[in-house]
């Protein structure tokens, strides 16, 4: 788990159940889902209880790792959330060929859409990267993959 963590304008913490509201809000935004597969029609305030309850459960068990619910510092309001993650993967040669097994930790996160190109993102990104590379990445790098679209 992350634990609690700051920047000079916001406030992180690890995730709880209890932000199933906030979270479903965040993801009934057809534009903040617009590159992530879009909004399910089937998610419910329950679905996403259930969602976070099993992975704060995982994430207890990887330190320096997590999701983390993202606040303003001046006014407490819930504005998007970050996570921390670890990736595996084989990547391939432009001809096909498989490389050997990569392991990274992932950094990656959601903002309600009015958040949107203030640079909460890079502070968040930096504040949970700071946190990755002092507890739990293990010399692996934490790589950038942003979508090509998804300008900030």
């Amino acid at each position: 788990m992350l634990g609690q963590l700051h920047s000079p304008r916001l406030l992180l913490r690890d995730v709880t159940p209890d932000d199933a509201q906030h979270f479903f809000e965040l993801d009934q935004d057809p534009e903040v889902m617009r590159f992530l597969g879009g909004v399910r029609a089937d998610d419910t305030v329950e679905r996403m209880r259930a969602l976070l309850s099993s992975r704060c459960e995982w994430y207890a068990q990887t330190p320096g790792l997590g999701l983390g619910a993202c606040f303003l510092g001046a006014s407490a309001e819930l504005i998007g959330w970050f996570m921390l993650r670890p990736r595996k993967y084989r990547p391939h040669t432009a001809s096909g060929a498989l490389l050997e097994l990569v392991e990274h930790v992932e950094l990656g996160y959601r903002l309600a859409r009015r958040f949107w190109g203030q640079g909460y993102a890079t502070e968040m990104s930096r504040a949970g990267g700071s946190r990755a590379t002092w507890h739990s990445t293990r010399g692996r790098r934490i790589p950038g993959m942003p979508q090509p679209v998804a300008a900030a």
